[in-house]
């Protein structure tokens, strides 16, 4: 289980990520953290623990207005190499939040999204990195999220429709992959209610001394 916090009412530009091996809070350790979240640019920032909840989200509390957190179960279908501690990743990372429809029930939407549709968006996208974070409790109270899904494309799929599905300048391409992946969310409700953010993504090892 991983913890997922972010801080702030805006959207989000920037992510803070920790080492997949977790957050281990001990003397000093919070103070990383604090001087992250207090010298920010960024007016949202994501913060991801595979440790306990409390000791992030009192640091947070103390320097933003509003915090929104979610326990979530994490599945990486797709990875990619990490950069060096304290820099960015090469990437245009977009998060998504993910609703349940009310015509689904949760495993049915679980079924749609992660057991039939996770193939079609690999397939269809330019993208070289993915994680589907299911939500299972939220730790915080603040708005509903089912699911949290971080894709990682190319930077030039800011501008360059081409270069974000994948598709090689094809036009014919282009529209198949498209045509695919708006028939694969509708299966799951990610054709509506559906909240995309482009952000960037830095890597911070919280752990190192």
């Amino acid at each position: 289980m991983n913890v997922a916090l972010t801080v702030g009412d805006r959207p989000l530009r920037t992510v803070a990520r920790s080492r997949r091996s977790g957050i281990r809070f001990g003397p000093g350790e919070r103070d990383r953290v604090r001087r992250i979240a207090s010298v920010a640019r960024w007016t949202e920032l994501p913060v991801w623990s595979e440790g306990q909840n409390g000791p992030i989200t009192d640091v947070l509390s103390g320097v933003a207005e509003r915090i929104n957190g979610w326990i979530v179960a994490e599945r990486e279908p797709l990875t990619t190499a990490r950069p060096p501690d304290g820099t960015r990743y090469d990437a245009l990372a977009n998060i998504a939040l993910l609703r349940i429809p009310k015509e689904l029930s949760r495993a049915e939407w679980l079924h749609n999204w992660q057991d039939r549709h996770t193939t079609v968006a690999i397939e269809t996208q330019a993208t070289f990195g993915y994680v589907q974070n299911t939500v299972v409790a939220a730790v915080t109270p603040g708005p509903r999220v089912d699911a949290l899904v971080e894709e990682l494309f190319p930077m030039d799929a800011l501008t360059d429709q081409h270069a974000f599905w994948g598709s090689g300048g094809d036009d014919a391409e282009l529209q198949r992959r498209a045509g695919r992946m708006m028939a694969g969310v509708a299966t799951f409700g990610a054709d509506r209610d559906l909240d995309v953010i482009p952000t960037s993504r830095y890597r911070y090892d919280l752990t190192a001394s």
